[in-house]
């Protein structure tokens, strides 16, 4: 991501399922996940997508976790940057 540049971040989920979603910054830039500080989430209920808009802070590596909180099945997720 970009410095400067906001980001929207779309999971898209099945109707019966709860999934949530994070974007974590790697602020220590030594590529573990474990380390990296999360600047943004979306938990929305179930069957609902998530929507989270971010403002990329600093130019770098970011990653986007999804993980169900309830059920299962399959999920998109789309990464679109805001002009």
């Amino acid at each position: 991501m970009s410095r400067g540049v906001q980001y929207c971040v779309t999971l898209s989920v099945p109707w019966s399922s709860d999934f949530e979603v994070k974007i974590h910054y790697d602020s220590n830039h030594d590529g573990y996940a474990s380390d990296w500080e999360c600047v943004g989430s979306g938990t929305n209920g179930t069957g609902q997508a998530e929507y989270v808009y971010s403002t990329a802070h600093h130019t770098g590596r970011y990653h986007i976790e999804a993980y169900s909180y309830s059920g299962r099945g399959n999920y998109t997720i789309r990464v679109k940057r805001n002009y």
